[in-house]
């Protein structure tokens, strides 16, 4: 149950009407390739994921750009290298920290953005840890709902809110 405390999944759903295909893509902080049980972990049950996997298409040689959270986050949802996304600062461990001002610059174009451009409705579920003032939250990045923590949740850190959709506000 270790792995369910310390790694934070950050779920990108893209939902659409028949035309174009659904996916779904799952980024988790700190997760080995051996950490699940359909790549055969003796001791953790992750009978969801397993299911998802069964039914869908394992990527499995993709590496983290990044040694911490929120420059791989960046990358992922660019296609940049870390460096390049203006989120692979000077802060410690180089994550945003708490009540940090700055976020992942609005010049960056995120896949997010390029779906909506094609059609699908787009969901962010997890944590985001891109910025947690309100101009740096999903929404400005291309996602039609978000639910989740804008920052890490540590031992150094109280979460005090949870976002939801913008609809029905902070939970």
């Amino acid at each position: 149950m270790n792995f369910l405390r310390s790694s934070c999944l950050l779920t990108f759903l893209a939902f659409v009407g028949h035309s174009l295909p659904n996916f779904l893509i799952l980024f988790a902080d700190d997760l080995g390739y051996g950490d699940l049980s359909y790549n055969g972990h003796p001791t953790i049950s992750t009978p969801n994921v397993d299911q998802i996997a069964r039914e869908g298409m394992i990527l499995t040689q993709w590496y983290s750009g990044f040694h911490v959270c929120s420059p791989s986050r960046a990358s992922l949802l660019t296609g940049r290298l870390p460096p390049r996304t203006g989120c692979a600062g000077p802060w410690v461990g180089g994550v945003f920290p708490s009540a940090a001002i700055g976020g992942l610059p609005h010049y960056e174009i995120t896949f997010a953005q390029q779906l909506k451009g094609i059609g699908y409705k787009t969901k962010i579920i997890g944590k985001w840890h891109l910025g947690e003032r309100q101009e740096f939250l999903p929404y400005n990045y291309g996602f039609d709902e978000f639910f989740g923590l804008p920052y890490s949740v540590n031992n150094a850190t109280i979460a005090t809110h949870l976002c939801g959709n913008q609809k029905h506000g902070n939970y």
